[in-house]
């Protein structure tokens, strides 16, 4: 009778805090936020034959899961660069869900490409750095667009 008894309890001590984890809902429209930039030197070294990368990151959330693609050609993450308004889109692969909820999060890395990548516009290079930062979207596959985010500000080394 007493194992009984402490049985129960233990099952209605986990049945409450089961009921204490609700699992996150989110919006069906993709939501970003700035993370921070990675780069290998700072200011970023910017010259023809630079091996020098920098990655944007940023969170996301998104209600439907249905974020990313496997389709060949379908881009599904845009970047602006605000100094040159420049546009280069990027695709990302589909993000797994994690259990039977449809709502995912999580962190997107994108290493930006030379279309992007240190576009100096400084009429006098005895000031060899520039700066400049960028405006992100993306979209999901039923077509739902972010929010438009603007990173932090980021420095160029033109040479």
């Amino acid at each position: 009778m007493k194992n009984a008894i402490k049985l129960f309890i233990i099952v209605f001590t986990l049945i409450g805090l089961n009921a204490c984890f609700n699992a996150p809902t989110y919006n069906s429209v993709p939501e970003i936020k700035f993370n921070r930039w990675q780069a290998k030197s700072f200011p970023v070294q910017m010259t023809d034959n630079s091996s020098d990368s920098l990655s944007l990151y940023f969170d996301f959330t998104d209600g439907e899961g249905d974020l990313g693609d496997t389709t060949t050609g379908v881009t599904n993450i845009f970047i602006k660069d605000l100094k040159t308004n420049l546009i280069d889109k990027y695709s990302m692969d589909p993000v797994p869900q994690n259990g039977s909820v449809n709502d995912i999060s999580g962190t997107i890395e994108v290493k930006l490409g030379p279309n992007l990548l240190g576009r100096c516009l400084l009429p006098n290079i005895s000031k060899p750095i520039d700066t400049t930062k960028y405006e992100v979207y993306i979209m999901d596959r039923a077509g739902n667009k972010s929010n438009t985010i603007i990173t932090s500000e980021i420095q160029f080394e033109c040479k």
